[in-house]
């Protein structure tokens, strides 16, 4: 795939404070990126940002016309575990996505790695919300970076 792609990665737990504090700058970000001929932004498929982005992106196609939602699910069920407000709002977001890519039939050491490098992978930007420290989120920005992505942390003021 090539073109006008953006992924997106963040924290899991966000406080409600800073989900207000950010949703503008998300918007902005993905209309920005969409005026520049962005269409497909992926999501992958995680609890917090991830699904709050994809949930944003949704609701801005009235406005938007051809912006696509793509999720990208490290492997299937991946939501078994999830608390029911967690998943309800997953299937909800799966209801409304364009296309749903399941990397794995099921789970295995690195699984959300190889997601996270295949989102990168199949990007050219990435929207972040990333307050710093370790774990998924730096993870996937630093391989974006590595691959000469745009990363557009929305956290930072």
């Amino acid at each position: 795939m090539s073109g006008m792609v953006c992924c997106f990665t963040g924290h899991r737990d966000i406080k409600a404070d800073d989900l207000r504090r950010i949703k503008p700058r998300l918007i902005g970000s993905i209309e920005s990126l969409y005026r520049e001929g962005y269409t497909v932004f992926i999501s992958g498929a995680a609890i917090g940002f991830d699904t709050y982005a994809a949930a944003v992106t949704a609701s801005m196609r009235a406005a938007c016309p051809g912006l696509k939602l793509w999720l990208a699910v490290p492997f299937r069920g991946h939501d078994g575990c999830w608390n029911e407000p967690d998943r309800s709002r997953f299937l909800a977001i799966s209801q409304l996505c364009d296309k749903e890519i399941v990397l794995s039939e099921r789970y295995y050491r690195g699984c959300y790695q190889m997601r996270d490098r295949w989102m990168a992978e199949h990007s050219t930007a990435c929207i972040a919300c990333y307050s710093g420290g370790g774990g998924g989120t730096a993870y996937t920005i630093a391989y974006a970076l590595k691959l000469g992505l745009r990363v557009i942390n929305i956290w930072d003021d």
